[in-house]
């Protein structure tokens, strides 16, 4: 094809340059021809190759769920945390007047890997030196850097006296133990190993 300067010229300069590139005598385009099939699909397969190249080099962490806070979690201090996907228990073997236990209304979770939040309790038992303040049963137990191996948990404590807050709903035990709330009544955590 020859590149031809339609500037000045006539009608007829316009018309001998739009057939050449689109060659409607011989019935076919350039845009049709089979170099430019072989420039695309070079072009398909160049790119097919490079992101190929580019997703296998990617190293890809492997994925293996989520960690479980289902277990017996012990601390090196002798506490122990029982939970199953329906009940949280604290047999305090030493200080058995300190052992609580409850049934899980909710966990809620403050990150999306799901390794810290409050586990929500109604609390079904209590020893006698278990110390609430507030009226009703509803109270949070924290955890965070769990793993499938590891987490540190404690039971909420008010910073004054120690005793656990416990409130007469879910939801009121909710609006007080969050996320902006665990510095305050979470301070203490035990790091324990599931057994």
């Amino acid at each position: 094809m020859r590149n031809i300067d339609i500037h000045g010229k006539g009608r007829y300069a316009i018309h001998v340059y739009f057939k050449n590139i689109f060659c409607f005598e011989k019935g076919v385009s350039m845009f049709f021809s089979n170099s430019f099939w072989r420039v695309f699909a070079r072009s398909v397969l160049t790119l097919f190759v490079v992101f190929t190249v580019l997703f296998v080099s990617c190293k890809m962490e492997p994925d293996g769920g989520e960690p479980s806070l289902n277990g017996t979690w012990a601390s090196e201090w002798g506490e122990k945390w029982i939970i199953n996907s329906n009940t949280l228990s604290c047999p305090n073997e030493d200080y058995p007047d300190y052992a609580y236990a409850g049934t899980i209304s909710e966990v809620v979770y403050f990150n999306n890997r799901k390794t810290t939040g409050i586990i929500f309790i109604e609390l079904t038992a209590r020893g006698a030196s278990f110390a609430t303040s507030g009226s009703g049963d509803f109270t949070g137990v924290y955890f965070t850097s769990l793993t499938d191996k590891t987490v540190e948990i404690c039971i909420a404590a008010n910073p004054a006296d120690y005793a656990t807050p416990v409130r007469a709903t879910l939801t009121q035990a909710k609006v007080l133990l969050n996320v902006d709330s665990v510095s305050t009544y979470f301070a203490m955590t035990s790091a324990c190993e599931k057994q």
